[in-house]
C-alpha cells in the first residue's frame, strides 16, 4: 500500500471517527436535555407531593377534632366507637321479676280536668257513630307538673306619728 493510499484510508477513518464523535455529541446533548427535563419533572412532582402532604395534615387535624377537644357538639363525633358496657348478662328477663309486687301511681279520685276523646265516625267507612253506645272506655291519667310562674309580692310599710309625742 502506498503512502497516498494510507493517507486516503486514514482520512476516511478520520472522517468516520469525526462523524461518530458528532453523533455521540448529539446523543450526549439529547441525554443531557432528557436529564434536564426529568429533573424539572421531579421538581414539580416534589412540589405536588409537598402540597398533598400539607393537605393530608390539615385533613388529619380536622378529623382529630371531636366534642372533647373543640367547640363541636357531641352529635358531630364520628368514627368513634361507642364505649362497651362492662355489665355482664344475667339469666333473668328484663323488667319486673315474677313475684315482685310492683308499685304504680294510683288513679286520682277527682281529676282537675276530664278530657273525653269520642269516636264520631268509623275509621273504615266514615259512618256516623255519635249515637252508637261505646263498647269499652279506656282511662288514662296524666300527672303533669304545672309550669312555674313568677310570684310578685309587694311590701307596704306604714309610718305613723304618735299624737302624744
Amino acid at each position: 500500500m502506498t503512502t497516498d493510499e494510507e493517507l486516503e484510508q486514514l482520512r476516511g477513518e478520520n472522517t468516520a471517527l469525526c462523524e461518530a464523535l458528532r453523533r455521540k455529541d448529539e446523543e450526549l446533548e439529547q441525554s443531557q436535555q432528557a436529564n434536564q427535563d426529568l429533573r424539572e419533572g421531579l421538581k414539580q412532582a416534589i412540589i405536588a407531593i409537598d402540597s398533598f402532604q400539607e393537605r393530608i395534615k390539615t385533613l388529619e387535624r380536622q378529623q382529630a377534632k371531636d366534642s372533647h377537644n373543640s367547640s363541636l357538639p357531641p352529635s358531630s363525633d364520628r368514627f368513634v366507637r361507642a364505649p362497651k358496657s362492662l355489665r355482664h348478662k344475667s339469666e333473668k328477663k328484663p323488667g319486673g321479676q315474677e313475684g315482685h309486687p310492683g308499685t304504680t301511681l294510683r288513679f286520682a279520685e277527682a281529676p282537675d280536668e276530664v278530657i273525653e276523646h269520642r269516636v264520631s265516625v268509623c275509621a273504615s267507612c266514615q259512618h256516623d257513630l255519635r249515637e252508637v253506645q261505646a263498647c269499652v272506655t279506656l282511662r288514662r291519667q296524666v300527672v303533669d307538673m304545672p309550669a312555674p310562674r313568677l310570684l310578685v309580692q309587694e311590701h307596704r310599710a306604714e309610718q305613723k306619728q304618735c299624737p302624744r309625742c
